[in-house]
């Protein structure tokens, strides 16, 4: 009997402290803040000419001149035109950016870039195809690249695949500058040089050709 009022007494002192938590208690302040500043929306958003503090988008994306001053998430597809954010662009998907500026992008899927501006890094994980384009610097994970009239002021990284598995990654680089280093961690890239591209650093762990 004596172990049964134990266990009761227990059961009361867990349940008043249960009812004085909230799930809030355990967030972090900088995810509570994110939140109470993000404009979700689910479907298809367009906007223009807008200033937001954060987007967060499920579907269909299209901005055109709007200024985001700290994330834009999309899962779905961006379609973005001369639009600036200032923090970081992270997208699901489809990204297909012009004239655009952003501080820092996270594609996973596709990124379609044309005369845009990245100004810190770019982490792609899958096809990249930009265009009159400049980067800081680059990370991807994807078999080819294609980089037309663009410079990086950096370096581009194809990183080590988790799976170890060999597979050849090609980099195109047509009439692009790249001020660093290009190196493929898996040691089985290959850079295709056409026009006037250089790369003024070394290129590691990749054969080179002229096209």
């Amino acid at each position: 009997m004596k172990n049964v009022k134990v266990l009761l007494f227990s059961a009361i002192l867990l349940g008043q402290s249960c009812a004085a938590w909230s799930w809030a208690d355990f967030v972090p302040e900088s995810v509570k803040r994110w939140v109470a500043d993000t404009s979700f929306f689910n479907g298809k958003m367009v906007t223009e000419e807008g200033e937001h503090k954060s987007l967060a988008v499920n579907g269909t994306a299209t901005l055109k001149k709007d200024h985001i001053k700290d994330t834009l998430s999309v899962n779905g597809v961006g379609d973005l035109e001369d639009v600036k954010v200032d923090r970081l662009v992270q997208v699901n998907g489809r990204l297909k950016a012009r004239n655009c500026t952003f501080n820092e992008v996270k594609v996973n899927g596709r990124a379609e870039l044309e005369k845009c501006k990245i100004l810190s890094d770019a982490t792609i994980v899958g096809v990249l195809e930009a265009e009159d384009t400049r980067f800081e610097k680059l990370t991807i994970y994807a078999k080819k690249v294609w980089l037309k009239e663009c410079s990086i002021n950096q370096s581009i990284i194809f990183p080590e695949r988790s799976d170890k598995k060999k597979e050849e990654q090609v980099l195109e680089l047509v009439d692009t500058v790249v001020k660093g280093d290009i190196t493929f961690e898996q040691k089985d890239g290959k850079v295709l040089l056409v026009g006037q591209s250089k790369v003024l650093g070394n290129i590691i762990g990749a054969q080179q050709a002229q096209k």
